[in-house]
């Protein structure tokens, strides 16, 4: 009992300690939040994801957990967001939300507010949820937490994908991002806030959300995925056979990248390729190699694939990848991708490619480590300096 007794009195201890850090801490945040008059958009990130998936966003930026626990709670508090979701639904349950969104794009807010909070009990609430409505109606885009210690300001956009831009909104080189199967963009948001080199200033950080959500036949969950994998339950192997990838449904799923691509070559870097990089993570870096090998004419600044594989043969593409700068990156403890048939498959799959640079790292399992994105970041650095 007195070992216990003594357990319990340290714990409490070492929360007494912790606490008012924690608080503080979140108080910055909020005042952040509030100095770059973000504070209703924050709001509104709340009422449609909720507290919880909100405090997910939080912790994805660098924050602890408790701050963005404590300062999810006092700003959902602050902004009243029951009371706003409520005003919400009574709206939609009235069976009107469309045609009040029409009105409010027809008379603008204040027209708005002229008409819906005459003789409501809060203005603060009511107009809170006209700017909800605002935001529904023209399918805005809600900015998240602001990161700390970073150079980038940050764009969440209406169907997931997350873009970071440098804060003078100037940039030369854009590097797409692919995210692996379960995962999302706001969980590789760090890994390029890490990235504190001067040159990457002027780069542009685009994270695309996989547009596919698909069943996941071992535990029946609903995940992100860019392809639909023929594969069983008890298979962790690297893709061994091509039968296994439909390839029709592969070219569609690369065509949300091919877009970007084409966009951001045409209109911001006067159509020069070799600006823009592609990468990814596990199914994200399978996808990244099709993209990048399959360009036509095209030749991009690079690959970068963290635990993943190319999927089919580079002499049935229209670009070999002969000249392409690819940097593959393996785990040693890579359970779904195991490092020695992983590593053949890359070079059989790339064969005559002599600017294909395989990097081993023996500790690492199937994820992204801060010494994986050092490579990542030499690797770039010196294609730019060339």
């Amino acid at each position: 009992m007195i070992k216990y007794g003594l357990f319990f009195f340290l714990f409490c201890l070492l929360i007494q300690n912790i606490s008012p850090s924690a608080d503080n801490e979140a108080q910055k945040l909020i005042k952040k939040i509030k100095d770059e008059q973000k504070l209703d958009d924050v709001g509104i990130f709340i009422i449609k994801n909720g507290e919880y998936n909100t405090k997910d966003v939080c912790e994805a930026r660098g924050y602890r957990d408790l701050v963005c626990k404590i300062a999810v709670e006092k700003i959902a508090q602050e902004f009243n967001v029951k009371e706003v979701k409520s005003f919400i639904n009574r709206i939609k349950n009235a069976g009107k939300w469309k045609e009040n969104i029409q009105y409010i794009k027809e008379n603008g807010f204040n027209g708005a507010v002229n008409k819906y909070c005459k003789g409501f009990g809060s203005q603060t609430i009511c107009k809170r949820a006209i700017y909800y409505m605002m935001k529904e109606g023209d399918n805005g885009e809600i900015p998240s937490f602001p990161i700390p210690y970073s150079s980038y300001m940050e764009q969440v956009k209406s169907n997931g994908d997350i873009h970071l831009i440098p804060k003078s909104g100037k940039y030369k080189y854009v590097f797409i991002f692919l995210h692996g199967l379960h995962g999302s963009p706001k969980k590789f948001v760090q890994i390029f806030c890490k990235l504190r080199d001067p040159i990457f200033n002027s780069f542009k950080i685009i994270i695309p959300s996989a547009p596919r959500q698909i069943v996941d036949s071992y535990n029946g969950e609903i995940i992100n995925s860019w392809l639909s994998l023929h594969r069983g339950k008890e298979d962790t192997s690297p893709f061994k056979e091509e039968e296994e990838v439909d390839f029709k449904e592969l070219f569609k799923a690369s065509g949300k990248i091919r877009k970007i691509i084409s966009e951001e070559a045409h209109y911001k870097l006067h159509r020069d390729y070799s600006k823009i990089f592609i990468g990814g993570f596990s199914e994200g870096a399978c996808l990244a190699y099709d993209i990048g090998l399959t360009l036509k004419n095209i030749i991009l600044g690079g690959i970068i694939s963290f635990c993943g594989v190319p999927l089919k043969k580079t002499e049935k593409l229209p670009n070999n990848g002969m000249n392409l700068n690819i940097l593959a990156i393996l785990g040693g403890k890579d359970p779904m991708f195991p490092i020695k048939e992983a590593k053949h498959q890359i070079k059989s799959l790339l064969p005559g490619n002599n600017k294909l640079l395989i990097k081993e790292f023996p500790f690492s399992g199937h994820e992204v480590t801060d010494d994986e994105i050092r490579e990542m970041k030499s690797f770039i650095l010196k294609i730019i300096k060339e």
